[in-house]
């Protein structure tokens, strides 16, 4: 990847959600570059070595509650963070929000189009271009 790819970290456990949204990305040829960690524990090691651009996590992973350790990414970094969840909760996407999520998406009902956008408009927000 070159220097201009921004440098997602991707936290989710289900290997068929990750290659999608994985494959998702891949429409943009150098625009991103992603990481996977299928655990929170692996996520806080990788967020503590690498400079990543931007979190699409999953709040539902076996080793943690999504909402705690995503305000653990927030008090580490101030890295975007774009929340996905199985199914919308209007309470959930509140609590997200409001603990400083970018942006909350429900896997199946975004396309490729509408990922790229949420990510970029994220990334402005922090001022990368």
């Amino acid at each position: 990847m070159d220097g201009n790819s921004a440098r997602i970290l991707l936290i989710e456990d289900n290997s068929g959600d990750a290659l999608l949204i994985t494959e998702m990305l891949s429409e943009f040829p150098g625009r991103y570059e992603v990481t996977r960690a299928n655990r929170f524990s692996v996520a806080f090691e990788l967020l503590e070595r690498n400079g990543f651009d931007l979190v699409i996590m999953d709040l539902n992973l076996p080793d943690g509650n999504g909402i705690e350790s995503m305000g653990r990414i927030r008090e580490k970094s101030a890295l975007p963070v774009i929340v996905m969840t199985g199914f919308f909760d209007e309470r959930l996407a509140a609590r997200a929000a409001a603990e400083g999520a970018g942006s909350f998406i429900v896997k199946g009902n975004v396309n490729a189009v509408e990922l790229d956008a949420t990510i970029q408009k994220c990334l402005k927000k922090r001022g990368h271009s």
